[in-house]
């Protein structure tokens, strides 16, 4: 376990992984705003690895992998299903991306986009109380409706507050209507 410091660029691909999985752990690689070219998770022996404040612009495994991404900056244009990622801080995404495995979206800029169709599968995307929104404007977008491919957005917080079943996120609740306050129907108890 523990937290690995970088003290420069490399364009060597770095190798981090082919340990014994019995004594998994949880690592931090720290690139201190410095640039790595490439990252070769190999069989992930580790419980976790966060990666933070760089640039780093392929991650791979050959392995389940819990990859925490923290205010990176990434040409990545894909994360297979072997990675159950979060995603949070000030990332940035310089290419469109495609997400295949378990992720959580806490943040992050994608500056052309996620590869996604609308509704569901881009409101899967998100973690609990956040919400996309456009680059420029910072205006929350209704993915149940609006592409979010091609087009530059940010993952920002947001507090869901439904009209008529509806969020201006896209989110939809079950929900019945006592004067203003929204109602859950199977638990009988209002939304905050």
């Amino acid at each position: 376990g523990g937290t690995a410091y970088f003290g420069r660029d490399t364009n060597a691909p770095l190798k981090a992984g082919n340990g014994e999985p019995a004594n998994k752990m949880d690592i931090t690689l720290d690139l201190q705003g410095h640039k790595v070219n490439a990252l070769d998770l190999q069989n992930f022996p580790y419980n976790s690895v966060t990666i933070k404040n760089g640039t780093i612009n392929d991650i791979a495994t050959s392995a389940p992998a819990v990859l925490i991404l923290d205010s990176v900056t990434t040409g990545a244009e894909y994360f297979n299903n072997q990675f159950t990622l979060t995603v949070k801080g000030n990332c940035v995404f310089q290419h469109q991306v495609i997400f295949l495995g378990k992720t959580q979206l806490q943040g992050g800029t994608f500056q052309d986009g996620i590869r996604v169709e609308p509704g569901e599968q881009a409101l899967a995307l998100l973690a609990e109380g956040y919400a996309f929104a456009d680059t420029d404007d910072s205006e929350i977008l209704n993915v149940s409706e609006v592409s979010i491919q091609s087009r530059s957005v940010k993952v920002v917080e947001h507090t869901c507050q439904y009209q008529n079943g509806k969020c201006v996120c896209g989110r939809s609740c079950d929900c019945a209507y006592d004067g203003l306050a929204a109602v859950d129907m199977l638990d009988k108890k209002p939304y905050d």
